[in-house]
């Protein structure tokens, strides 16, 4: 991530990484480095151009990732730049995505000790 060029998505590979080990374990890395991590690609993602392809897919999955590390001021900020919609991974792989996106962000809300955004549209 620190050779990526401005503006580019690559830090979004460290978020694919994060899933596939989802996949294989339940257990995700929680500690201190790893949250740094995360918070670096957030910032390296809010670089990327607001018209790039890629950066919602990305968002969705950094606000996931960042909601688990507890990081909830951040998750919030990456779910405010979602918007409303949540028809992308990872909430699509649950049985009510829309129900899912909205409890993340009720729950980043709640504990970032802010108002969550506008209700969802699938």
């Amino acid at each position: 991530m620190r050779n990526a060029p401005s503006g580019s998505p690559l830090a979004g590979m460290h978020l694919h990484a994060l899933d596939e080990l989802g996949q294989r374990s339940s257990a995700l890395p929680s500690s201190r480095k790893a949250k740094e991590l995360l918070e670096t690609v957030a910032r390296s993602l809010n670089q990327v151009p607001e018209d790039d392809e890629r950066l919602p897919r990305l968002r969705h999955k950094l606000a996931f990732h960042l909601g688990k590390a507890g990081l909830h001021e951040a998750a919030l900020d990456q779910l405010r730049r979602i918007g409303p919609w949540c028809g992308a991974a990872p909430w699509n792989k649950e049985g009510d995505p829309v129900a899912a996106f909205d409890l993340a962000r009720g729950i980043a809300a709640k504990k970032a000790g802010t108002n969550p955004p506008p209700t969802s549209r699938g």
